[in-house]
């Protein structure tokens, strides 16, 4: 049985990244069954394996639109074998220390994500209270196992993937201090995002154990405006290429648990056989097409553009 992923970005630029190869990921764009959900789901073909994306209306875990309401609801819609999150961290190590163990675009992997906003505060002391866990054991393991092998270069430089505990909050860190104190308290981290936390939660409540973090460094937490566009874009690329490599290979997920039901099935493997039946037109760059749809749960969007050189518009 073909598994079933659930892919999470945050922004454009992450969002651009995992697009613009239409070759790879061949699919279209949908919408769910359930009333009340109102995000455009991207819902294909990711290399070998079965594939429904989204960008988050809000980053961040707890606003309304944010990862853990959003993935929940996603779950709820696509019933997903695993999550995983894609997209730019911040990293430890910078430029500017004698030895860097880190650079831009370097891939971090969550063994465990830490949830740093939960605290008690007594006598003008902060002690963290929050959940420390495990990514899912399957995924740490392939992902583990493929990254040994996985060749990418930023400026003739092989890019690492170095695997370890995430920190994850909502606050947008771009403080020395404040990043000083994090690393002080959790000294094993490797970088910090803001939707691991409530993707673990929904992922929890839903009952999938399988779910990991893939960002790559875009900054280090400080002076965040430097190179900001140029440097998310290199870093989701940078994550989205190992994703590519893992995912083109057929017995990657041989093991990995399978909890479809048969509507989730039909739903994916009906948009399969409508993407192969079109004789897919490949656009030129980094835009693509949504094509017509019978069915009433198609959204299609016409003469639409989004910021980053993304287009959507009928297949002519």
């Amino acid at each position: 049985m073909n598994k079933k992923f659930l892919f999470v970005t945050a922004n454009k630029y992450e969002t651009n990244a995992l697009l613009e190869d239409r070759n790879f990921f061949i699919f279209e764009e949908k919408r769910s069954s359930i009333n009340t959900d109102t995000t455009f789901y991207n819902v294909g073909k990711f290399g070998k394996y079965d594939v429904v994306h989204f960008e988050l209306v809000n980053q961040g875990s707890i606003k309304a639109d944010a990862s853990i309401l959003a993935i929940y609801e996603a779950i709820e819609a696509w019933h997903p074998d695993a999550v995983i999150l894609i997209g730019v961290a911040f990293g430890k190590d910078n430029k500017n220390m004698s030895e860097p163990r880190q650079h831009i675009g370097d891939v971090l992997i969550s063994k465990m994500v830490a949830d740093y906003e939960s605290e008690k505060i007594k006598d003008g002391i902060q002690q963290s209270d929050g959940f420390i866990s495990e990514s899912g054991r399957h995924l740490t393991s392939i992902f583990q196992h493929y990254s040994n092998n996985w060749n990418y270069c930023i400026q003739k430089r092989k890019v690492k993937v170095i695997m370890g505990l995430i920190l994850s909050g909502d606050k947008v860190v771009d403080d020395k201090e404040f990043k000083s104190r994090l690393f002080s308290n959790f000294p094993r981290a490797i970088g910090g995002e803001m939707e691991g936390r409530g993707a673990y939660s929904a992922c929890r409540r839903k009952g999938i154990d399988e779910w990991i973090i893939v960002k790559a460094i875009c900054d280090w937490g400080v002076s965040k405006n430097i190179n900001k566009t140029k440097n998310q874009i290199i870093a989701s690329k940078s994550a989205v290429s190992f994703l590519k490599y893992i995912f083109s290979k057929p017995e990657s997920f041989d093991k990995l648990p399978s909890r479809q039901n048969n509507e989730s099935k039909h739903i994916i493997n009906d948009t399969n056989e409508s993407i192969l039946n079109k004789n897919i037109e490949q656009p030129k760059g980094s835009s693509f097409n949504v094509f017509n749809n019978k069915s009433e749960n198609m959204f299609v969007a016409q003469s639409v553009t989004i910021d980053g050189g993304i287009s959507f518009g009928k297949k002519h």
